[in-house]
């Protein structure tokens, strides 16, 4: 992952889902994840970099949902490739699992790519926030927080529930 990691459910999906807080209500708080320019451009620039040298697998940011999300929708399957599990390790930092998982701090980006490519890839980040938080594998999506699994669900079940929740909300 590129980028740092914060509490920030305040405004984000989790808390109109899950606190079922209201687009009014969040506004009404005025809460909102902070946002730091210089971090966004390191990041930018780190992922630029990557790319351009074809280094990257693939890159997906954690803007709505939080990490967990973006790393379940990579796992799910697009342009005619089959779905892919992975195995995630992410560390609490002092903040709640839900924050962990669903915040949605900005200026983050998960990407993927080839294990021979670590060195480089550390080489040409420079001075960006880089966490390796895992590997791509399997059929099951398992994340765990400081050791703790707290997700281990099958990716097409995953993306089966993904694909119907629209259908679901609205009872269709």
């Amino acid at each position: 992952m590129l980028g740092s990691t914060f509490d920030d459910l305040a405004a984000s999906e989790y808390s109109q889902t899950i606190e079922n807080r209201t687009t009014e209500e969040l506004i009404a708080a005025g809460i909102l994840p902070g946002f730091d320019l210089e971090a966004e451009r390191k990041v930018q620039n780190a992922l630029l970099a990557i790319s351009d040298e074809m280094l990257l697998k693939s890159a997906h940011d954690c803007s709505e949902g939080g990490l967990a999300v973006a790393i379940a929708e990579c796992c799910f399957s697009s342009l005619n490739r089959d779905a892919i599990g992975a195995r995630i390790d992410l560390k609490s930092g002092g903040i709640s699992d839900e924050a962990v998982l669903f915040g949605e701090s900005p200026s983050r980006i998960v990407i993927s790519f080839a294990p021979e490519n670590l060195s480089r890839i550390q080489e040409l980040i420079r001075d960006c926030p880089f966490e390796l938080i895992g590997s791509v594998g399997d059929d099951q999506l398992v994340i765990s927080i400081d050791g703790r699994p707290v997700i281990a669900e099958s990716v097409l079940t995953l993306e089966a529930i993904w694909e119907s929740a629209l259908a679901s909300a609205l009872g269709i």
